[in-house]
């Protein structure tokens, strides 16, 4: 049977001041199965209904000792510093989440910070003071402990139980400290520091620890690297470096991602938070995993996604640096491996110049004369992009309803108008928007004239000639019949008076002759 010990924890004093009650649960003597930590209610001491820490300037840890509400972030972590930022141990994965207080509110909402959870966090301001709250976590609290590093704290009025084997280690780092203390375990009821030899690392409440658990035959750990955080608003560090727009706005369809010369790019590509002026990147994922313990060369670079799904797809397609843009390259010393990761320290503001290029209108619509009862079209030439591109402008026409006033045509939004049955009324001034996210760029105006439908008023017959009386403004085709049936052009008038008389002077040759007038080709 193997050998397995318990270690009991009497946990010690806490940061600030809590509200005790009486405890009415007793200790159980347990064993810690391997993989698991067992967090337990400690007879001898009270159960705290409140703790208030006191967060320092910098970096620090972090947990908390109650169960409140749904234990959100949002929840249990109110009032802080903008620009504060929460870290979290991913153990399946050995990789840290990142979770910032941005612009009012957690870029996370929906994360969570449970009792038995550890967490540090960065204050970029002055020291503030949390206060948390609730019911302690249950007797018999179980942890899932995978091999590898585990990010875990000790909730309130609680003690630990596990199985340490050899080479089983504890890291804890202290408010009071800039670094970790690392406990190896030793023998049974001994740990060594680098300093002295304890029966127990001494825990505290309200912070966090590091435990790693070696790994069983079999088991099988992620390599853990040293992180950096996609993150270009991050006061904590000192960054700050939007990208901007010529034009003054991006869309939500621009990725950023890290590339380094040599190894390509680093990480998967992040969304951009849509704004008016300067961009930043979508601060709602985990932490890249750098590709080097050193320092290294790193670029930013960001695409629009709609012109390829990379950013060498986007610039080729372009062809110019029209669809894509990279910052200077910089270069990111990663810490160490168990830290918290660097935000894009080293980046500067960068610009695009513009994401969307209104060309000349090629070419403009041009003016339009018709008939009434004839359609009438206009069409926009190419606005901008290289040719083949796909087009991702949008489109609205507009009517000149008063001087100087423009109303837009309902459903026409393509690069085509088409009047179908024009009337006089139609007769004015038309232009397109064309849209490309919050830009746009409207097209000079085109005229549409519409002439009267020539008539055939009266034929009067005098003196062996024969004189037809039209009106309509425009050119006119005039057409001769013998028996109704059958038309031939017979002669082409033009007038722009209104009103215009064609004679006809071989009338006696013929017994009967019909005469009609319809518009010129």
């Amino acid at each position: 049977m193997n050998a397995r010990r318990a270690i009991g924890v009497k946990l010690l004093g806490c940061v600030g001041t809590a509200t005790t009650r009486p405890n009415s649960f007793d200790r159980t003597s347990r064993f810690a199965s391997r993989g698991l930590l067992w967090l337990f209610l400690f007879s001898t001491w009270a159960r705290a209904d409140s703790l208030t820490v006191t967060v320092p300037q910098g970096l620090s840890t972090l947990s908390n000792p109650f169960n409140y509400e749904s234990n959100l972030v949002s929840q249990v972590l109110t009032n802080v510093p903008e620009g504060t930022q929460l870290y979290k141990f991913n153990a399946a994965a050995q990789r840290w989440q990142v979770n910032q207080f941005q612009f009012g509110g957690w870029a996370q909402g929906e994360q969570t910070l449970t009792p038995g959870e550890g967490a540090f966090i960065r204050n970029p301001s002055n020291p503030f003071s949390i206060t948390f709250t609730g019911t302690p976590a249950p007797t018999n609290f179980v942890v899932s402990v995978p091999p590898g590093y585990n990010l875990l704290s000790v909730p309130a009025g609680a003690m630990i139980e596990l199985n340490p084997k050899s080479e089983d280690q504890v890291l804890i780092w202290y408010r009071t400290q800039t670094n970790y203390t690392n406990f190896f375990f030793v023998t049974k009821g001994l740990w060594a520091s680098t300093r002295e030899f304890v029966s127990d690392p001494p825990y505290r409440t309200g912070e966090s620890f590091f435990y790693y658990r070696t790994p069983a035959p079999g088991e099988a750990v992620p390599q853990i690297l040293p992180s950096v955080y996609l993150n270009n608003y991050a006061p904590a560090s000192g960054v700050n470096a939007p990208i901007s727009s010529t034009y003054g706005c991006f869309g939500s369809n621009y990725l950023a991602q890290l590339y380094a010369p040599g190894f390509g790019p680093v990480g998967e590509p992040i969304p951009l938070l849509a704004s008016a002026g300067a961009a930043y990147i979508d601060p709602k994922f985990a932490a890249v995993r750098s590709v080097s313990n050193w320092g290294i060369a790193i670029q930013l670079r960001v695409w629009d996604s709609r012109r390829g799904n990379t950013f060498e797809e986007a610039w080729q397609l372009a062809g110019i640096p029209l669809f894509g843009q990279a910052s200077k390259v910089f270069v990111l010393r990663p810490q160490s491996n168990l830290l918290p990761p660097l935000n894009l320290v080293g980046l500067e503001p960068f610009g695009f110049g513009p994401l969307a290029t209104f060309w000349v209108f090629f070419p403009y619509p041009s003016n339009a004369e018709v008939v009434e009862g004839q359609s009438a079209a206009f069409e926009i030439g190419k606005v901008g992009g290289q040719t083949g591109l796909p087009d991702l402008f949008t489109y609205q026409w507009q009517r000149e309803t008063l001087p100087d006033t423009w109303t837009d045509i309902a459903g026409e939004t393509s690069k085509l108008l088409v009047i179908p049955s024009v009337q006089k009324a139609d007769a004015g001034r038309y232009r397109v928007v064309s849209r490309f996210d919050c830009a746009s760029d409207v097209s000079m105006p085109s005229v549409l004239t519409v002439f009267e439908q020539p008539r055939l008023d009266t034929a009067l017959m005098s003196e062996g000639r024969q004189n037809l009386l039209l009106s309509g403004i425009g050119s006119v085709q005039i057409e001769v019949s013998y028996d109704l049936s059958h038309w031939t052009n017979f002669a082409t008038a033009a007038n722009g008076s209104g009103r215009w008389e064609v004679v006809v002077t071989n009338v006696s040759e013929f017994g009967q002759r019909f005469f009609r007038a319809r518009p010129a080709p």
